[in-house]
């Protein structure tokens, strides 16, 4: 049976809770392919301090994180406004904002598995920080599937039941979007070429200057206030939160 058609004897939820775990086990995969092929490419900053080192780069990590889930969920969104059309947003604003406040820890749906990379780092002695960043980062990417499923649950609950197998038909197109791949790609290069040269001294974590102007730079700014402990700014008015989080 190929993996594009439903199962037989399958009840409508069950369908969509099928195209949801395939679509966070692709894009989970990709997220953490990118992950080892870039950490592979990335050099040792040499801090003069590296317990700061080190304890920037846990802001570093969950700021990627919220990076990953806004690029997951973001495209999801994108894609699914533009088949329903712009009214759609208000049905997703209060579902959308419910699921994000369940993100975390607390949260026990089931992890997806990801294969280990090989060797995290090979020259790991050579480049502890570098070895650091993989080695912490590629297991919670495991975890970070879990919370996109709970966002595309509540997500799909707000669909219209006659909209449902567009939905699922948006997740599977979007499966294997190279774009995912891309933006990923980038935002861990540009991450890591500012916390080499300015991440692991500053006292303060802050926004790459490189990514000041582009459409993602929102969310890295929201993850920068939680991982700082930063009060969230006030919440938007109707029609803005879906915006910052597709952006």
């Amino acid at each position: 049976m190929s993996l594009s058609s439903p199962p037989p004897f399958t009840t409508p939820g069950d369908r969509m809770a099928l195209a949801i775990d395939r679509h966070v086990t692709a894009t989970s995969t990709t997220l953490a392919r990118v992950l080892a092929t870039a950490v592979a490419s990335f050099d040792e900053p040499g801090p003069r301090d590296p317990a700061r080192a080190l304890h920037h780069l846990s802001y570093l990590i969950e700021t990627l994180l919220g990076v990953a889930a806004g690029g997951v969920i973001g495209r999801v969104v994108s894609a699914v406004l533009r088949g329903l059309g712009p009214d759609a947003g208000f049905a997703f604003e209060i579902p959308l904002r419910d699921a994000l406040r369940r993100v975390g820890p607390g949260n026990r749906r089931r992890v997806i598995t990801l294969t280990p990379a090989a060797a995290f780092l090979q020259d790991a002695a050579a480049r502890p920080l570098v070895d650091e960043l993989g080695a912490r980062l590629y297991p919670r990417l495991a975890h970070a599937g879990r919370d996109h499923r709970a966002i595309l649950t509540q997500l799909a609950a707000a669909i219209p039941a006659a909209r449902a197998e567009g939905f699922a038909s948006t997740l599977a197109a979007l499966d294997d979007d190279p774009m995912l791949a891309s933006l990923w790609s980038e935002h861990l290069q540009v991450a890591w070429r500012h916390y080499a040269v300015a991440g692991v001294a500053d006292s303060e974590p802050e926004l790459p200057p490189e990514l000041a102007g582009v459409p993602a730079c929102e969310t890295w700014r929201a993850w920068l206030r939680r991982v700082r402990g930063e009060a969230p700014p006030p919440e938007p008015r109707n029609g803005e939160y879906i915006t910052a989080i597709v952006a």
